[in-house]
């Protein structure tokens, strides 16, 4: 089965664009970003080429400076049709922003029918390096996929979703849970901490950034301070330095912490984080097969609920679909604070978890009198129609 991703519709209606923007497409491991452009490839036909640099040892900047100027040749004799050039795991190669920028302007000053597209792991790369690739590009975030994806190339229910997350390469390894337990972490969580993460940002303290995914594994969806996080960890840094390997898991599709809604600017950077994995694939929650376990565990039923809630509103977040907070004053929370479009939601799930009473959600209503408010329970059918985008 050819399961095609929102993102190819995307790629494929900007490739159509006289304005031959470099496209960059980012996103975690294992989450369909080199099958896509091989199905862009198979549409397109000749007029695309796909290259990688996963071998980067013998595929350097030369290598990179020369398949740019052969694809450029081969436009240029060919100018009646828009030409691509696909080029994976472009974060492999040293020095690749200066001579893409190198290439792009001789492409746009000599009027050639040539457009690069650039796969890497992380928006991060796009901004590290001494060029900048400022108004040469736009990106395209390809996410952790959603239950909705995952019931149409799987067949999956929503208790699979909720339980084994949603990567696709482990999707078939769900009866047997040690084999899908070791793929999770093996194929996506080490070699995202190992591989990914290292190739584009030198790390002085990889124990801490270990460790701070970790604790959000254990405890997704709550909110703990980096200054009581620091006591919990044995490679102790700053509070600083925290924060800069939170951003990096986020951007490289592990975790992320949401900030406090206010109207302040200031208050919500300076606000104490909610930890949040972006896949339930990635929660910590011992040793055991969690969809067994929580047909007789309501309150960690909850727990895997609020933080699959979560993790799908982070990763529209991460695609610039929506804005992202969770709200607090005093004793008074609420869960999620969605801002799309000039409408706000507010968002309380309430899953069978020991939680306080609606208090917190009715007192930010009367703060926000205009913010809609949704309560998301254990049912089901109303669980469906939140992960199938229904709601909103």
């Amino acid at each position: 089965m050819k399961f095609k991703r929102k993102a190819l519709s995307i790629l494929l209606k900007r490739i159509k664009e006289k304005e031959n923007l470099i496209q960059f497409i980012t996103g975690p491991r294992q989450v369909g970003k080199t099958t896509m452009v091989l199905q862009l490839k198979e549409y397109i036909g000749k007029e695309c080429k796909y290259f990688t640099s996963e071998d980067s040892v013998t595929k350097g900047p030369a290598w990179l400076d020369a398949t740019l100027n052969n694809e450029e040749m081969s436009a240029d004799k060919n100018n009646n049709r828009k030409h691509l050039v696909i080029i994976d795991e472009i974060h492999k190669i040293r020095d690749w922003q200066e001579i893409v920028k190198k290439h792009y302007d001789k492409i746009k000053r000599d009027k050639c029918n040539l457009q690069i597209i650039l796969l890497g792991s992380s928006p991060i790369l796009i901004s590290n390096g001494k060029e900048s690739l400022a108004g040469r590009f736009e990106s395209i975030y390809m996410g952790h996929w959603n239950y909705k994806e995952m019931r149409e190339a799987f067949g999956w229910d929503l208790d699979d979703y909720l339980c084994y997350g949603s990567c696709p390469g482990s999707a078939t390894l769900i009866n047997d849970y040690r084999r899908w337990r070791s793929y999770i972490k093996e194929s996506i969580i080490e070699a995202t901490l190992t591989k990914d993460i290292l190739s584009y940002e030198r790390i002085n303290k990889p124990a801490l950034l270990r460790q701070l995914f970790e604790i959000t594994q254990i405890y997704s969806g709550q909110i703990l301070s980096f200054t009581k996080m620091l006591g919990q960890l044995h490679d102790a840094g700053n509070t600083t330095t925290l924060s800069h390997y939170a951003e990096l898991l986020k951007t490289s599709g592990l975790m992320c912490t949401l900030n406090k809604f206010s109207s302040r600017d200031l208050v919500k950077r300076m606000s104490v984080p909610k930890l949040q994995v972006l896949n339930n694939a990635f929660l910590d929650i011992g040793e055991g097969d969690l969809k067994k376990i929580v047909r007789t565990n309501s309150e960690l039923k909850g727990r895997i609920i609020e933080s699959a809630v979560g993790g799908y509103l982070a990763n529209r977040m991460l695609s610039g679909e929506i804005d992202l907070f969770y709200w607090r004053e005093g004793n008074d929370e609420v869960d999620f604070v969605v801002k799309k479009e000039g409408t706000m939601f507010l968002i309380e799930v309430k899953s069978g978890r020991t939680r306080m009473s609606q208090r917190g959600l009715d007192t930010a209503l009367k703060k926000y009198p205009k913010a809609s408010a949704i309560i998301i329970g254990n049912n089901n059918k109303e669980l469906e129609k939140f992960f199938l985008g229904e709601i909103f």
